[in-house]
């Protein structure tokens, strides 16, 4: 599961919208007509912080990173309900559910910073716009068969 769906579907479950109302950043969604709540959840870029690979007793090489990535979440509403719910965003995430989904995906969500007020960017619109920006550390591994270096021929051709 990539870091936003995570994020998406934690928020989704925990603030119990429908699946219309909760959406992926640039999925080509229509702006809203309606006065209902609305979050999107946009993933900024990553970081890889680390990288190993060890080989094990089977000759099987497990491969992996841990990546740090950055995500966006925008609550919105025409209405008063993106003010008076964006704090759930933050409750979901450290909820009992996210605690339990991000141990079953090897994934933790940190807050990154202030709730941010962006309502002024939508102008004459009225439109109420917050965002919560999160941090996900999560790993990522692949195991496959490979030939260790000893198992190679030690021929050595001379003169």
């Amino acid at each position: 599961m990539t870091p936003d769906i995570l994020v998406a579907t934690i928020i989704k479950d925990y603030m119990t919208l429908p699946q219309e109302r909760i959406w992926l950043y640039n999925q080509r969604v229509d702006a809203p007509k309606d006065n209902g709540l609305y979050v999107i959840v946009s993933l900024r870029g990553q970081n890889i912080v680390g990288a190993s690979s060890k080989i094990d007793s089977e000759d099987k090489e497990t491969s992996g990173v841990v990546v740090s990535a950055s995500v966006d979440v925008d609550v919105v509403s025409k209405s008063r309900a993106a003010v008076e719910r964006v704090n759930e965003v933050v409750i979901a995430l450290g909820s009992t559910a996210a605690q339990n989904l991000m141990e079953q995906e090897g994934a933790r969500v940190f807050r990154a910073g202030n709730i941010l007020d962006l309502s002024a960017i939508e102008a004459a619109a009225s439109l109420h716009r917050y965002r919560v920006s999160v941090s996900v550390h999560y790993t990522q591994a692949v195991k496959r068969a490979v030939e260790p270096f000893e198992h190679f021929p030690q021929e050595v051709e001379s003169e």
